[in-house]
């Protein structure tokens, strides 16, 4: 059961990421150069602060040489 509350946080976590995604979309396409200013301040105050999963490396394993799959069949 608790994994389903985990599912139901991300789920709702992710609602909003799209649902803010679309609002700025649709504030950068009124072609107000003020809003696009604002938009793009946003994300890299938001970046800034939060970063992304995107850019941080993980630790490595132990004995891990490579960040390929293994070339098994």
């Amino acid at each position: 059961m608790a994994g389903n509350s985990r599912q139901k946080k991300s789920s709702f976590s992710l609602s909003l990421r799209i649902g803010l995604a679309y609002l700025v979309m649709l504030a950068v396409m009124s072609f107000n150069a003020g809003v696009f200013l604002v938009a793009v301040a946003g994300h890299a105050v938001g970046f800034f602060f939060f970063g992304s999963r995107a850019f941080k490396k993980p630790a490595v394993a132990a004995g891990k040489t490579s960040d390929l799959p293994p070339m098994n069949c």
